[in-house]
């Protein structure tokens, strides 16, 4: 962790859960220049017009009068390049690609890690300083070429990460680390020894290396379009001894299609830490939460709309003739199939819908601040689009029965799931490839 840049940063932090805004802001004002305290996005954004010393915004974003990411929004428009990290119990795909539309960082899962949280501000804030520092370097390029290079190094060689500076063709500058990693003095000594920076990913399918790309395709611009997902790689050192990293690509200068690479070493606690939260709250075929995480996000979800009186729809749906199906079917065609249903409920769904896969063959969708009516019109776009999918291998045609539920007065999760239920049970009796409400 980079204290350093820590110390520098002017952080405004924005949460509406008094206990948990006053910890976390504690914590944070103890190791960082200067902490601002908001408890709505509103209260965040009036903050942010009166202080011009924000480095940085961390947001929840369920908040009353102005959620986090409206206020991110309006932040935006102030200062382009402000970095942003999210806190938040929302970890769908939908969810991170318009976080990362907006301009966001990071995130961080709440129950707040505080050391994870720190570890998102400094990967958030670093190439914000890097950048700027390299800048003031970049000006007297014309005038100092040599000392400007000795400028950067020196810059690169400051920070705690395996730094480089590259363009789409070939490395630029290195920092120490990274040339200490492999045991070399050079960059030219590194281009001499690997082909290129791309082969020194170790092949596993579980980790980016070249196998992740289609034919001709550039692996910078790939990382670039995923900014919204950790990218893991396998390095191995001098020593062959491999490690896992997280790699990070900011631009750095676009006219000359220069960019900042930086490989941040996963360590044991953050792996561990990162493989068992994963186990326990997600779906190993999928990637969607599991049934235990949606059941604790329902909860929580349930709880909060009751306060600000925010009206709940719940959605499961089922494929239809699922039996037949896997009865007749390899059972990686039927994995495909999963897949492809996944993404078409992922694409349909908002940044706050939670999406679980409850078990083999029923999925569950919370939809927040949705009426009974907009649930249906989510419910039957999501219907007609898995009506037209068309699965190699899979010898039939797929549809799925849907069943609604919204909340009443005096209910709970387990009122709440036997309503939704009965109403798929409903669709699946009245000839299925349907939606029902209860």
């Amino acid at each position: 962790m980079n204290k350093v840049i820590l110390s520098k940063t002017t952080i405004l932090y924005a949460e509406d859960e008094t206990d948990v805004r006053e910890f976390t802001g504690r914590t944070l004002s103890s190791i960082t220049k200067k902490v601002y305290l908001a408890k709505d996005g509103q209260e965040g954004l009036d903050l942010y017009k009166q202080h011009d010393d924000i480095d940085l915004i961390i947001t929840d974003i369920n908040m009353p009068r102005m959620n986090g990411l409206e206020m991110c929004t309006a932040i935006k428009k102030l200062n382009k390049d402000i970095p942003i990290v999210v806190t938040s119990a929302y970890n769908d795909p939908d969810f991170l690609k318009q976080a990362i539309d907006i301009g966001v960082c990071e995130y961080s899962l709440k129950p707040i890690d505080l050391y994870l949280l720190l570890d998102a501000v400094v990967k958030s804030v670093e190439p914000v300083f890097l950048k700027k520092e390299l800048s003031i370097v970049q000006d007297n390029l014309q005038e100092k070429i040599i000392e400007s290079n000795k400028n950067i190094s020196t810059i690169l060689d400051a920070q705690n990460n395996l730094v480089l500076i590259v363009n789409k063709n070939e490395i630029l500058h290195s920092n120490k680390k990274f040339l200490d990693y492999f045991n070399i003095k050079t960059t030219k000594e590194f281009k001499n020894k690997y082909n290129d920076l791309l082969s020194i990913f170790g092949k596993d399918e579980d980790y980016f290396c070249q196998e992740s790309l289609r034919k001709e395709e550039n692996w910078i611009d790939y990382i670039l379009e995923k900014k919204e997902i950790e990218v893991l790689v396998k390095i191995k050192d001098y020593n062959n001894n491999e490690n896992i990293f997280i790699l990070a690509i900011e631009e750095y200068d676009s006219k000359n299609s220069q960019f900042i690479i930086s490989f941040q070493k996963l360590n044991p606690k953050k792996k561990k830490t990162n493989l068992l939260e994963h186990q326990r709250n997600f779906d190993s075929l999928t990637n969607l939460y599991n049934k235990n995480r949606f059941l604790e996000l329902f909860a929580k979800e349930l709880r909060r709309d009751i306060r600000y009186k925010n009206e709940l729809t719940l959605l499961m749906l089922s494929l239809d003739d699922f039996n037949h199906i896997i009865e007749n079917t390899k059972r990686i065609y039927v994995n495909t199939l999963f897949l492809a249903l996944s993404g078409i409920l992922v694409k349909s769904l908002r940044e706050h819908d939670i999406l679980a896969r409850y078990d083999d063959n029923k999925f569950l969708i919370l939809l927040p601040q949705t009426n009974i009516n907009g649930a249906i019109v989510v419910a039957e776009k999501i219907r007609a689009e898995i009506e037209e999918l068309s699965i190699e291998g899979l010898n039939t045609k797929v549809t799925a029965s849907f069943g609604l539920s919204f909340y009443e007065k005096n209910d709970d999760i387990f009122s709440f799931l036997n309503k939704v239920t009965n109403a798929l049970k409903r669709a699946q009796e009245k000839g299925e490839n349907r939606v029902e409400v209860y």
